[in-house]
């Protein structure tokens, strides 16, 4: 039985979600170690948690709904939601509120409010750690645009290859000069033309 909705509980979620949020965000630009991905779910949870109240108050009075609404529902939702609009993620992020609810009871819900949210938040800015990356001036390794899989694996790998081939008998002093010679430690053996 989940508590009856009050001006007092909606009021209390909603400071709550502010605070963490206010707290979310003088954190996360210092240098000190305050996160991102639990504050992110606190407030997507409260502010899931007063929508989900407000629908149970109106399907109460009104029966909107045929089933009863569930605020802890929407409290698991609006957590997704809000991380996957900070953060940009969106399968990972479903795979784990799945892992959390233990069922594959909620996985349209789950999907539907992360995309919606990672969409909204594409055509608003950039993800969060992208951001940060540009504001800290670190390199950004971007993709390459123009990938393209013509290449076969013959004509980029090395064909002069140094290898440890067994059927030459090589002496201990062999092998001890092939270890000095080379900049590398690992050689491929092989018999002959056989990997051994």
């Amino acid at each position: 039985k989940y508590a009856s909705p009050s001006a007092a509980l909606l009021i209390s979620l909603g400071m709550a979600a502010v605070i963490r949020l206010f707290q979310t965000i003088l954190t996360f630009g210092v240098p000190c170690p305050a996160g991102l991905f639990v504050p992110s779910l606190f407030t997507g949870a409260s502010i899931g948690r007063l929508v989900g109240i407000l629908a149970q108050a109106a399907n109460e009075n009104h029966r909107l709904f045929s089933r009863d609404v569930e605020p802890g529902v929407y409290s698991m939702v609006g957590a997704a939601a809000v991380l996957g609009g900070v953060c940009r993620v969106t399968i990972s992020l479903v795979a784990i509120m799945l892992e959390l609810t233990g069922g594959m009871t909620y996985i349209v819900p789950f999907m539907i409010a992360v995309l919606i949210a990672k969409l909204v938040g594409d055509q608003m800015n950039e993800g969060i750690y992208d951001l940060y990356i540009v504001l800290k001036g670190y390199p950004f390794l971007q993709e390459e645009l123009d990938v393209t899989f013509t290449e076969r694996c013959c004509d980029i790998m090395e064909t002069g290859l140094i290898k440890l081939d067994m059927s030459l008998e090589m002496s201990l002093q062999d092998l001890r000069w092939m270890i000095h010679q080379y900049p590398f430690r690992g050689f491929p053996v092989v018999n002959g033309e056989q990997f051994a």
